[in-house]
This record gives C-alpha cells, sequence and structure tokens, in this order.
C-alpha cells in the first residue's frame, strides 16, 4: 500500500539549541494511507466481472471464436490481481495463489479438445480443489461438519447415477474428482455465506459440465453460459471467503509508533 511517512514532534519537548531530542521522545512516525490500493481492487475488481461478462457473450451462438479465445484465459489471472488488490502490502495465501494456478492450468487444458487434454484438466482441477480444500479446512474449524457432509453426500450420489453409466472408462478417475469436489464443498459450506455459496456453484458449475459432455442432448449453449457463469462466481467468492475470514481473524490494524506503542484504526498498517 501507498504511504506517506511524516515526522510529528511532541510541543511538549521541543527541541532546544545545542542539544539533542531524547531518543524515542516525541516522536512518531504518521503512516497516512492513500487512495492507491483502493483504485487498484476497484479496477481489477471490475476488469475480472468485465472479462468473465465478456466471455458468457462468447459462448452465445454466432460470436467469433476469437472473443472465447482472448477471455477464458484471462478470467483467473484478473481473479488473482484483485485478490493482491484486496491486501496491499500483504502477500495472500499461498494455498490459494496456487490453487488458482492450477485453474488457470486446468481452464488452458480444457480448451484444448481431445480426450487426454480433457484428463490434464481434470487433473489440474483436482489439484485446485485439493488446495482450495487444505485452504479451507483450518479456516472453518470448529464448526458443524456433519449435514453438509451428508447434503454433499446425497449429491455425489445422485451425479454418480446420473453419469456413471455414460463415464465408461472415466468413471474412477471422475468419481475421485467429484469426490474432493463435494469435499472442498461440505468445508466451504461452515465457513459463512459467501463460501458456502462458492462452495456450491463449483460443484454446480462442473456437474453441468460433466453433464454437457456425457449427456446427449445437453450440449447446449445455455447450459455452457450458466457453467461459465457459476464458475466465475465460484471462483471469485471462495477466493474474498477465505480472505474474510482472514481479515476478521486479524481484526482491526494496527500502527506501532516509534515509542513501541500500538494504535489501532482504519488507516493503521
Amino acid at each position: 500500500m501507498l504511504c506517506q511517512l511524516s515526522y510529528r514532534g511532541d510541543r511538549h519537548h521541543p527541541r532546544r539549541r545545542g542539544t539533542r531530542a531524547p531518543s524515542g521522545v516525541g516522536r512518531r512516525v504518521v503512516l497516512v494511507t492513500t487512495t492507491a490500493a483502493p483504485r487498484v481492487l476497484t479496477f481489477s475488481s471490475v476488469a475480472f466481472v468485465a472479462v468473465s461478462a465478456a466471455h458468457l457473450v462468447s459462448l452465445v451462438p454466432g460470436t467469433p471464436e476469437a472473443l472465447n479465445l482472448a477471455t477464458k484465459p484471462a478470467i483467473v489471472p484478473l481473479l488473482a490481481f484483485a485478490v493482491f488488490a484486496a491486501i496491499p502490502g500483504r502477500r495472500p495465501p499461498a494455498l490459494l495463489l496456487a490453487a488458482l494456478t492450477a485453474s488457470f492450468v486446468g481452464d488452458l487444458l480444457l480448451m484444448v479438445p481431445g480426450t487426454e487434454w480433457f484428463l490434464g484438466g481434470v487433473a489440474a482441477f483436482l489439484v485446485a480443489q485439493a488446495l482450495l480444500l487444505a485452504l479451507l479446512l483450518p479456516r472453518t474449524a470448529g464448526r458443524p461438519l456433519l449435514l453438509p457432509v451428508v447434503g454433499y453426500l446425497v449429491v455425489f450420489a445422485g451425479l454418480l447415477l446420473l453419469l456413471g453409466p455414460a463415464l465408461g472408462g472415466l468413471l474412477p478417475v471422475l468419481a475421485v474428482y467429484g469426490a474432493v469436489l463435494c469435499a472442498m464443498g461440505a468445508v466451504a459450506s461452515r465457513g459463512g455465506l459467501v463460501l458456502a455459496l462458492g462452495g456450491a456453484s463449483f460443484v454446480v458449475s462442473d456437474a453441468l459440465l460433466a453433464i454437457a459432455k456425457f449427456l446427449p442432448g445437453w450440449d447446449q449453449p445455455v447450459v455452457h453460459i450458466v457453467t461459465m457463469a457459476t464458475y466465475c462466481a465460484a471462483q471469485a467468492l471462495i477466493a474474498f471467503g477465505a480472505l474474510r475470514i482472514d481479515w476478521r481473524r486479524a481484526g482491526a490494524p494496527r500502527a506501532v509508533t516509534a515509542d513501541g506503542a500500538e494504535h489501532h484504526g482504519r488507516h493503521a498498517l
């Protein structure tokens, strides 16, 4: 975060000619935050939403393929940029950045036709889901998990019954992915409304992706649009839901003056 450092002397301890001010007395550093960080966050968030919306438009029949190719790879990097802008001066959780990176790789692989590339995309997203699970587990610890687990087990079983006959040799791989995905959704559901919606959106997105790919009659533009809309929402909700938990745990930021005292406030670093 950009800030201005300024020196403020204590008027009760004026500096006399020929003497030095006592060390640590009458001095403090004032940190004045600028509006640069909020502007960057606003810009990056708007860019993420705009590119996501443009990608949804690219899925409408008759839209040039170039728009699809240009927008899909940019979605996750723009979200990562917004994550960095949301916590200026600090590094985002490594697990979150790794999950976004794996998702970016998965997006690229799924853009290439062919079963091998599809399996590569599934593997990349399997890594992403495992990383999100590791990210969310300690942040939602101590909250009830039984009901979310039961709910997502029902969802998982339903998807296996629906898709299993059409998956063939891909059933074991996709079953493992579905289990990890539903586990992430269950854990996310106990982290508050934002994370719960994010986890559920990810499950809906991937379920629709599989249905459109493997079930006859479901490969429709509207299904692909809903798939990508829920995917973009899921990535953003999970990312900022996790950051929101960290903000709440950290409490009000603190600034430490030269005399060692801590000062709380909205503009402290």
